[in-house]
């Protein structure tokens, strides 16, 4: 147990909440497993922001705790087996089966029976994990129920239990937004290391995009010589995504993707099972969204491409984080270019939102950054 866990977990047997502030990749996932064996009886929710998320929550604690850990989310559908799926995490609740529930915010939002079901059985300790979601929350879209304001209902709902908010990206305002949610007296504060010292950095700008497709398959055809098989290829969007899938597929790179919104081209089951694939084999690249570039815990990842701008140093730490947590050396490869950038603003500008505001600030910081670092190469 690393210094900061052992301090995290001694502040929660004590009684408090707080926030916990550390690497990704240095274990965050491992305090609700801890806590939980550490007090067999103890009841937890752990709310997360993404679907592939919780699944691989799931995955790890199912393991440990056989038939004691629920997780619950909608597909989007209707359909009964939501319905029976939902009908029967709810007796698994009332009954004290469940030890661990993993869910995302928007089902404690919609489903009041659901959060009175948890209320009436009491919550020992509630989870906000990736809680810098909470930052760019605005009143509109999906991540809704993601604001302050919201978790803060939640919490107060749940009778107030004990709170522990956990990242690897916790900056002056995401505390603010933090503080915003709890509502109450001070929260304790544990910061463990937030450096990733086997993760090697290389920026590469584009003035051309034709070039940076061409440049991309080097690229995987260099990395595959170097025996790093396994990686992950973010964009900003799934449109990007699906264009540049269709092109490596066109030049014989086996790829498969992952995203969070519906599309005509892929159903939910092949998407759900790219990622099983993914998780389970020593080789491939996923092509993914923002949907699978948080907390994500796959020990043998050996590279990360960003191929789109992400939106803030908060996203690009995230994505960057998802290679190298077996501790070998692992490489974080940038592809800037302005079409890249023109995409970004557009999205900010598109989204008509309460929160373009910090949107744009986080993403004025990213670009200066960019500005500022060094460059491996300017390929035009």
């Amino acid at each position: 147990m690393f210094p900061d866990q052992e301090q995290t977990i001694k502040h929660l047997q004590n009684g408090n909440s707080l926030v916990y502030n550390t690497r990704t990749g240095g274990g965050k996932n491992s305090i609700p497993k801890l806590y939980s064996l550490l007090n067999p009886d103890s009841f937890i929710v752990v709310i997360s922001p993404y679907k592939s998320l919780i699944k691989d929550y799931y995955s790890s604690l199912i393991d440990l705790f056989p038939g004691e850990v629920d997780c619950f989310f909608a597909d989007g559908s209707r359909g009964q087996k939501n319905q029976d799926n939902y009908n029967q995490v709810k007796r698994n609740i009332r009954t004290g089966q469940t030890r661990i529930l993993v869910v995302t915010a928007e089902q404690l939002r919609i489903r009041k029976d659901f959060v009175a079901t948890l209320s009436e059985r009491g919550v020992d300790l509630l989870v906000v994990d990736e809680c810098h979601n909470i930052l760019t929350s605005g009143a509109t879209g999906f991540r809704l129920a993601w604001r302050a304001v919201s978790i803060g209902k939640i919490i107060r709902k749940l009778k107030d239990p004990k709170t522990l908010f956990m990242s690897a990206t916790i900056d002056h305002r995401v505390q603010t937004e933090i503080r915003k949610a709890w509502g109450k007296g001070k929260l304790k504060q544990v910061t463990g290391d937030l450096v990733r010292p086997n993760l090697g950095r290389f920026h590469f700008r584009f003035d051309n995009r034709g070039q940076k497709l061409i440049i991309l398959d080097r690229l995987l055809e260099f990395l595959k010589k170097k025996k790093l098989k396994k990686g992950i290829i973010f964009f900003a969007t799934v449109n990007n995504l699906e264009h540049v899938h269709s092109v490596l597929s066109d030049i014989n790179h086996e790829t498969s993707v992952y995203f969070g919104r519906k599309s005509s081209n892929i159903t939910e089951a092949q998407k759900n099972q790219n990622i099983e694939e993914f998780m389970g084999s020593k080789k491939g690249i996923l092509l993914a969204t923002a949907a699978f570039g948080e907390g994500i815990n796959i020990q043998d990842v050996d590279f990360v491409i960003i191929f789109d701008v992400p939106g803030s140093l908060i996203e690009l730490d995230q994505w960057s984080g998802r290679a190298g947590r077996d501790n070998k050396p692992a490489p974080i490869i940038l592809m800037e270019d302005g079409h890249g950038h023109k995409l970004r603003q557009h999205l900010i500008e598109g989204s008509k939102d309460d929160k373009d505001e910090i949107k744009q600030e986080l993403y004025d910081e990213l670009r200066q950054f960019l500005e500022s670092d060094s460059i491996n190469r300017v390929l035009n």
